[in-house]
């Protein structure tokens, strides 16, 4: 079952767009086309507020007595009177982009919460889970190195949404994967080992080159060498539930056929 076909975003095909962990696909320029625009909304907010500032700063220094005085010989272009007006134009164009603004995130939003590593908009999600849980640690209790974790792994089809975040710290988080360490005291994520998988598998493909990597079947105790030729990633629907698992299909030289591998079951993936 291939989810991947078409941008959810231009409803064009998309083949080596980027995946979701629904199973469904964007085009980098569609997203950033998206993105792009509340870049420039904020720019324009940006200046608005600016022109408030110098227009404040003007009416200041008119207003004093000094100036005053000097004025009755000189003429301004805008009256006292005008310069106000202007102001008040000025905040209404801003609360005007300002609606418009939260129109686009909002847009982005359910699109951010399906990447397959963190979002741009990341802290502001880690920030409301943190306050969520009153800056402790679900597990312990305890507030010290606080950790963000998927309660579902992106990989097996999780989100970033609110409700699938744990706030966990970081003795309960490494324990939470089983001894696998993590290092976020300074308050940076580094980018997720499954999302590296990803970008590799894409631009092995792009670049028409093969990928090595050790692989252990759901039934199988150890991890086994393959060699494939990839050529397209697709989401195969679970059957015991509603989520996904991101795969790659490729030729494989030991089979001597196509083969369907799961991402999150590769180790030491690499580009020959």
């Amino acid at each position: 079952m291939d989810l991947t076909a078409n941008c959810i975003i231009c409803g064009k095909a998309s083949y080596q767009g980027i995946n979701l962990s629904n199973g469904q696909k964007i085009h980098k320029k569609c997203i950033r086309q998206k993105q792009n625009n509340i870049l420039d909304i904020l720019n324009f907010i940006s200046f608005r507020r600016d022109e408030i500032s110098k227009i404040n700063r003007e009416i200041a220094e008119r207003e004093k007595l000094s100036v005053k005085i000097f004025s009755l010989f000189k003429s301004y272009s805008q009256t006292l009177e005008e310069l106000k007006q202007r102001i008040e134009v000025c905040y209404k164009d801003i609360e005007s982009l300002e609606e418009d603004l939260e129109v686009s995130k909002s847009y982005l939003i359910p699109i951010y919460d399906f990447y397959i590593d963190y979002p741009p908009d990341w802290e502001d999600r880690k920030r409301k889970a943190l306050i969520r849980e009153d800056n402790r640690c679900q597990s312990c209790g305890g507030n010290d190195f606080l950790h963000i974790h998927h309660h579902i792994p992106l990989s097996r089809g999780g989100t970033n949404q609110l409700e699938n975040l744990e706030v966990l710290c970081e003795s309960c988080h490494i324990a939470e994967h089983k001894g696998r360490k993590f290092s976020y005291s300074s308050g940076e994520e580094r980018e997720l080992a499954f999302s590296q998988r990803l970008r590799l598998i894409e631009k092995a493909i792009k670049t028409n080159q093969k990928i090595t990597f050790l692989y252990r079947k759901p039934d199988e105790k150890k991890r086994h060498k393959r060699t494939i030729k990839p050529f397209k990633t697709e989401s195969i629907a679970h059957r015991r539930d509603n989520n996904f698992t991101l795969c790659v299909r490729g030729f494989c030289d030991l089979r001597q056929s196509d083969r369907t591998f799961a991402i999150k079951r590769m180790r030491g993936l690499k580009i020959l």
